[in-house]
């Protein structure tokens, strides 16, 4: 027959981290604790470069608070939080190619898209697909 201990905590006693709840009792402190490996930020531009915009740029922020990173993404081919290029990939994504939550551009697919030809749960353009769209061609459930 094996036990099962509980986990020790950073004092090596068995009370608990209150770094790892997600509040205090008294609900204080609602704020979660995302631990410092989970922290991240990501960015890369390419030194190549077309008409002075770079051809890839990559900025990614998950950090709360860094100045370094803004996660805004401006190049030939953007990805990041806020990403605006020919082809965007990000949360808020503008381009003539855009994929996002919220998508703007001429072919554009999200949540919320909006362009000439606009697919997502939310979708307004000429052409739109999508739950609840409105246009000249539309396919959804609630056409507005």
């Amino acid at each position: 027959m094996t036990s099962v201990m509980p986990a020790a905590g950073v004092d090596g006693s068995l009370n608990p981290d209150p770094r790892d709840c997600p509040a205090w009792p008294d609900g204080r402190n609602f704020e979660p604790y995302i631990p410092e490996e989970a922290q991240a930020t990501m960015v890369y531009r390419s030194r190549q470069s077309w008409r002075g915009i770079p051809v890839i740029d990559i900025s990614f922020r998950l950090r709360r608070g860094d100045a370094d990173a803004t996660g805004r993404a401006f190049g030939v081919i953007a990805i990041g939080n806020v990403a605006v290029g020919v082809v965007a990939i990000g949360f808020v994504a503008i381009g003539p190619a855009a994929v996002g939550l919220v998508a703007a551009g001429v072919v554009s697919l999200g949540l919320v898209a909006l362009g000439v030809v606009a697919a997502g749960l939310v979708a307004a353009g000429v052409t739109a697909v999508g739950l609840i769209a409105t246009g000249i061609k539309v396919a959804a459930v609630m056409r507005l």
